[in-house]
C-alpha cells in the first residue's frame, strides 16, 4: 500500500478532530474522546493541547478565519462562536452581527458604546462624566477618543454641549471628542484651549454642575424671572414655566397666582411657545386691598457678608439671601461682583 509520511495531520477548523491515513492510502476523519483535543505537534489526542486558533466570521456560519484567510467547515456543520470551532449543524451558534465581548463607539453618544452579547450588539452607559475610548474599548475620565459614525466634518473644531471643557475636534472627516486640561476651557473665538477666567463659559459650567446636583421632585427658581423654575427629573433639572397667572413662589416651591405671588419690577419673562390655562381660579375677591409687606431690600441687590468672601447677599423676593460664588472665586468688595480669587478685594483674610 501507499507509504504516507505523516500519517496523522490536524483537520482544519475543528479541535477535537483529525486524519489519520488508512491502509488505502487515503485520509480518514477521526475524533478525540471528550475533553481532549488534537495535538497537532505531537500528533496525539490530548487534555493540555492548545487547538489552532480560529476565528468566526459575521453571518458566514460555515466559514472562519486562521491564519489570515478564510476556510470553510465541512458539509453538515457549521463554526460555534462559542467553541471556537466547527460543530454539528444542530449545536452551532452563529455569529449573527458580532463576537461576544467586542466593543464599539455609539453612533452620535460619546457616553455611550455597544457591547457584543450572545452575538448582538447591546447599547450601554459609561459611568458619571465618563465617556467611551475608541482606543481602549473602555469608558475614561478624561483621556479618550470618540469618533461618531458619519463622515459629518471637513475640519476645523466647535464646542460640545454644557461642558465648558470638552470640544469637538474635525478628524479623518470624523467629529472626535476631546477635553482641555484642568484650569482650561475651549475658547470658542480661537479654536483653542484657554485660561478659564478668559473664557466666558459661567453658563455651561452652571448646567453641568445643575445636571448632577438634584433630588428627585427638587424645584428651585430661575433668578431674574418670574414663571420660570426648574425641577429635578430623573436625576437632571429640567425647565419649566408657570401657567399664565401664576409665578413661581420660591418660598413655597409652586406656583402661585399673581396676586398672591407678584413679580418684582422690570422683570420680563420669555414668552412661552404654548399657552396654558389655570387650573382653577381662587375663591374670594383677588382684588380685595391686602396690607404690603415693608421694603427690605431693592430686588437684585447685593452686598458682602462680614464673615465670608466665598459668598454674598442677594435680595431675592423682598429679603437677604446668602448666594455662594463659583468655586474659584470670592466677592469683590470695590465691584460688588465675584471675581477670580486672587482679584478679590475682600476685609474678611480668614476666608482666603
Amino acid at each position: 500500500f501507499k507509504t504516507v509520511k505523516f500519517p496523522f495531520r490536524p483537520l482544519e477548523g475543528y479541535c477535537s478532530k483529525y486524519l489519520v491515513c488508512n491502509l488505502n492510502g487515503k485520509f480518514e476523519e477521526r475524533r478525540c474522546a471528550n475533553g481532549m483535543t488534537f495535538d497537532s505537534v505531537k500528533k496525539v489526542c490530548s487534555p493540555d493541547a492548545q487547538c489552532q486558533k480560529y476565528e468566526p466570521v459575521v453571518n458566514q456560519c460555515d466559514r472562519f478565519k486562521v491564519n489570515g484567510r478564510l476556510g470553510k467547515c465541512r458539509m453538515g456543520d457549521r463554526f460555534d462562536y462559542f467553541k471556537l470551532e466547527c460543530v454539528d449543524y444542530a449545536m452551532a451558534h452563529c455569529l449573527k452581527t458580532c463576537l461576544n465581548g467586542t466593543r464599539k463607539h455609539h453612533n452620535d453618544d460619546c457616553s455611550k458604546y455597544y457591547d457584543c452579547v450572545k452575538g448582538e450588539f447591546v447599547e450601554r452607559s459609561c459611568g458619571w462624566l465618563q465617556k467611551f475610548d475608541s482606543a481602549s474599548q473602555k469608558c475614561a475620565y478624561f483621556r479618550y477618543k470618540c469618533k461618531y459614525a458619519p463622515a459629518d466634518c471637513q475640519n476645523g473644531f466647535k464646542k460640545r454641549g454644557s461642558d465648558c471643557r470638552s470640544y469637538l475636534e474635525c478628524s479623518d472627516k470624523h467629529f472626535e471628542a476631546k477635553s482641555c486640561s484642568f484650569f482650561k476651557y475651549f475658547n470658542t473665538s480661537t479654536s483653542s484651549c484657554d485660561w478659564f477666567w478668559r473664557v466666558s463659559c459661567e453658563k455651561r459650567l452652571f448646567n453641568v454642575l445643575a445636571l448632577t446636583s438634584c433630588s428627585e421632585g427638587e424645584k428651585e427658581s430661575v433668578p431674574g424671572t418670574c414663571r420660570l423654575y426648574r425641577e429635578c427629573v430623573e436625576g437632571k433639572w429640567e425647565d419649566k414655566m408657570c401657567s399664565p397667572c401664576q409665578n413661581f413662589n420660591g418660598e413655597m416651591k409652586t406656583c402661585d397666582y399673581v396676586w398672591k405671588n407678584p413679580c418684582a419690577k422690570d422683570v420680563t419673562d420669555p414668552t412661552p411657545p404654548t399657552a396654558e390655562l389655570p387650573g382653577s381660579l381662587p375663591t374670594g375677591d383677588p382684588f380685595s386691598p391686602t396690607t404690603p409687606a415693608p421694603k427690605v431690600c431693592a430686588e437684585g441687590a447685593v452686598k458682602p457678608l462680614k464673615d465670608n468672601c466665598k459668598a454674598y447677599d442677594l435680595c431675592k423676593n423682598n429679603e437677604w439671601v446668602v448666594t455662594k460664588c463659583w468655586f474659584w472665586q470670592k466677592f469683590d468688595v470695590p465691584s460688588n461682583t465675584c471675581v477670580v480669587s486672587y482679584k478679590a478685594k475682600c476685609p474678611t483674610p480668614s476666608s482666603y
